[in-house]
């Protein structure tokens, strides 16, 4: 096999192997490769090298042997991220080899500790109490009991509790390990837990008062450190015994002097005084761990019914239903711990795109708390949210390392690892956590997700699958494969699924449904059809007082105006959208209103569009929230103005953000931009991610999704690529050549076809 005869690629090879080419390098060297066999087959060997390296124990071995040589620079180690390049700096071609091989392990490493691991100091697990008044434990007394404990003792910052949730995931996973009797089950529990005590309890009684035992036991070694008994007086209920009892085991810990002048209020006045309300909220939490959010909507429902002031439960739902409620949540939270407090604000500054505001009040609970997992995981989502993905990895990794089984770590791992490119991982990431919750329909659900996200449908297809028939209400799933079959050209398979959600008992499902059934008449490029279908959907959501659902469909016939031209009915139609979703959400003066500006400029309405885009920029900054739809706004409004010089300012500040990484839309118009300026690398770089990505947000832009094929084509083709060229045009005329007759795009890309087709 001949070398690569381009010096420049060839001087590229071990850089991309090595992972260091910038995102454009690697784009160019991917796209080369694609041409050249020699740098093919160097890669591919690369890649059985690193195989080897990987699963080879002799290999490991004296990779292991090599790594003493290794050395670290200590001062810009600590500088680094975990994982980032710098953090070694070898000395040797030895090191190198090394330094490859930790690379190649690409996150994948088994984090779970091992048999000799230490015990975490002050970390407590405590077990389930027994409720020995009733076996079948039917008012769940000893449930409870055991919830409020822990939210007792976690009020201190001197004792790390085990999460209830976390605990039943090991116990659960110890029982089924385990070959010893069921007595054995709680110490292996928290052995694998890395608790250096363990707490077991029993409700003896509870009437005519409650009476509550526990033992405290030295994990190490099975030893009882303390016994305790604590008997209610008349009157008292389950709280006031749980305070007491707290107090009584915080003296036999072996706590610091300082643990003792710490402030220990009352769990009612941390939680609830409502033993029903607190019983729905346990359920409420149950169900949103494993993503259950219509279960978990009714059962936070249903503790409001006993306790309208339960601050948690409002923070919940503020996450799960309406992010409104979050107000609720902070007008209650004197009623809730200093640390639930923080954890509130946190949620309020995110609601208002604040998200500095929230890692701020997070950074507060992490300080008091270092091993809050709870505190780490909404660190890493704010950090997401703001496209610092390698900051987010390392704190999710943090949540892994403090608990090698929080399977909710390794879900939201698996879609930062996605949005840093790197699928392999993320499917790792995914595939753990199916393994920690195989009974749970999320897991696959989110494996389906990373699939689409990088065109892979037969697989995306097969997990959404999975996920229903583990739980077949899961309608996240249901709602996704229907996506999926539109993506495939299956318009009537996807229709199918979208009629079988008009018919649920969900206000918000049915609505969606109506807005999904236009998907596959616009992917196949019928505007008008698909005006009707959305059309239809507004009556049948008025005919069942559906009133805010309503806002999605109209906002599709904006974007469907938008597309024919009809830019005045386009913003009609997105007035009416605005109106409707005020309805539910009257304080949000952000949302659409970056669509507004871009209509309003494309109209000629050049000083409207320039209000509207400050105004976002003041509301923007009035929160504390990102720049980022504003940099957007600020581009496209200035483009249509004939600014071209200030629309490339902005749109290279808007390129970067979590914004248009996860808006299709956007992105589409920012790609549209770099076009038309003649920039087609850009233009290039975006419109490839966006025919690649095949995930459910791209049919949300209706006609935007499919002109993408066309105006790549336009980029390859004005680039000299003219086979890459005419697979865009194949595509996008397989999916809209029978579409709308004054579509000129078509009758373009017909010619732009057949003449490349003939000269090559």
């Amino acid at each position: 096999m001949s070398s690569c005869s381009q010096k420049r690629f060839q001087s590229m090879l071990h850089h991309y192997e090595l992972k260091l080419l910038s995102d454009d390098e690697q784009l160019q060297f991917e796209a080369h490769l694609l041409e050249c066999d020699h740098c093919l087959e160097e890669v591919k060997r690369f890649q059985r090298v690193a195989r080897l390296m990987t699963h080879d124990v002799d290999v490991r071995d004296t990779v292991r042997k090599l790594d003493d040589g290794v050395t670290v620079e200590p001062e810009l180690a600590s500088q680094k991220s975990w994982f980032s390049w710098s953090r070694l700096v070898p000395t040797s071609a030895i090191a190198v080899v090394v330094l490859v091989f930790l690379v190649l392990k690409d996150w994948q490493v088994d984090i779970r500790p091992s048999q000799e691991a230490f015990a975490v100091e002050n970390r407590l697990a405590v077990m389930p109490f027994e409720n020995m008044s009733d076996s079948e434990d039917a008012d769940r007394m000893g449930e409870i009991a055991t919830n409020l404990l822990i939210t007792d003792l976690s009020q201190s910052r001197f004792v790390q509790v085990l999460s209830s949730q976390s605990l039943d995931d090991i116990l659960q996973k110890a029982g089924a390990d385990s070959e010893a009797d069921t007595e054995a089950v709680p110490l292996e529990a928290a052995r694998k837990a890395q608790a250096q005590w363990m707490l077991q309890g029993a409700i003896v009684q509870t009437e005519p008062s409650v009476i509550v035992t526990t033992q405290l036991i030295e994990v190490a070694d099975g030893a009882i450190v303390a016994s305790h008994r604590v008997d209610g007086q008349p009157g008292e209920d389950v709280f006031a015994v749980i305070d007491r009892l707290t107090v009584e085991i915080k003296s036999d810990l072996s706590l610091p002097s300082d643990a003792k002048r710490e402030e220990d209020r009352s769990i009612a006045d941390v939680t609830t005084n409502s033993v029903d309300a607190y019983k729905y909220y346990i359920d409420g939490m149950r169900y949103q761990a494993s993503f259950y959010a219509k279960e978990a909507i009714a059962a936070f429902h249903r503790a409001l019914e006993y306790d309208s002031t339960f601050a948690m439960v409002y923070y919940y739902l503020a996450e799960i239903e309406n992010r409104n409620l979050i107000e609720q949540a902070v007008l209650y939270s004197e009623g809730a711990s200093w640390k639930e407090q923080r954890y509130i604000l946190a949620k309020q500054a995110a609601t208002a795109y604040d998200n500095n505001g929230a890692i701020a009040y997070l950074k507060e609970i992490i300080e008091r708390f270092p091993d809050e997992k709870n505190a780490l995981m909404r660190l890493a989502m704010n950090e997401y949210a703001m496209a610092r993905f390698d900051e987010a990895a390392e704190h999710f990794m943090d949540v892994v390392r403090i608990d090698p089984d929080d399977k909710g770590a390794f879900n939201q791992l698996a879609y930062t690892f996605s949005a840093m490119e790197n699928l392999d991982s993320a499917i790792w990431a995914a595939n753990k956590y199916i393994e920690l919750a195989p009974d749970e329909a999320n897991p696959y659900d989110s494996r389906g997700d990373l699939y689409a996200v990088r065109g892979k449908l037969d697989e995306a297809i097969e997990s959404f699958k999975m996920a229903l028939e583990v739980k077949p209400d899961f309608y996240a799933s249901l709602e996704k494969l229907g996506h999926m079959y539109v993506f495939q050209g299956e318009h009537e398979r996807a229709d199918s699924v979208y009629r079988r959600l008009e018919q649920l008992d969900d206000d918000a499902l049915r609505s969606w449904s109506r807005y999904f059934l236009a998907y596959g008449t616009l992917r196949r490029g019928r505007r008008r059809e698909a005006l009707g279908i959305l059309d239809q959907g507004i009556v049948r959501c008025r005919d069942e007082n559906l009133l805010h659902e309503q806002c999605h469909l109209y906002r599709m016939k904006a974007l469907i105006y938008e597309d024919m031209g009809q830019f005045d009915r386009a913003l009609i139609e997105l007035d009416s959208c605005f109106a409707f979703y005020a309805l539910k959400y009257p304080n949000d003066h952000l949302s659409f209103q970056d669509i507004r500006a871009r209509l309003l400029a494309q109209l000629g309405e050049h000083d409207k569009a320039l209000q509207v885009t400050e105004q976002l920029r003041r509301t923007l900054i009035d929160r504390g929230a990102r720049l980022g739809r504003y940099d957007y706004a600020a581009a496209i409004t200035a483009w249509y103005r004939g600014d071209e010089d200030e629309a490339l300012i902005f749109a290279d500040k808007y390129a970067p953000t979590y914004e248009n990484k996860f808006g299709y839309g956007r992105r589409y118009t920012l790609a549209r931009l770099y076009f038309d300026a003649g920039r087609l690398e850009d233009a290039i770089t975006e419109f490839e991610n966006q025919v690649r990505d095949l995930e459910c947000s791209r049919l949300y832009w209706g006609a935007f999704n499919v002109r993408t094929y066309y105006y790549l084509g336009r980029a390859y083709e004005q680039s000299h690529w003219y086979e890459r060229a005419i697979a865009q045009y194949r595509t996008f005329l397989e999916l809209w050549g029978s579409g709308d007759e004054d579509i000129e795009e078509i009758n373009d890309a017909r010619e732009r076809l057949a003449r490349l087709e003939s000269e090559s």
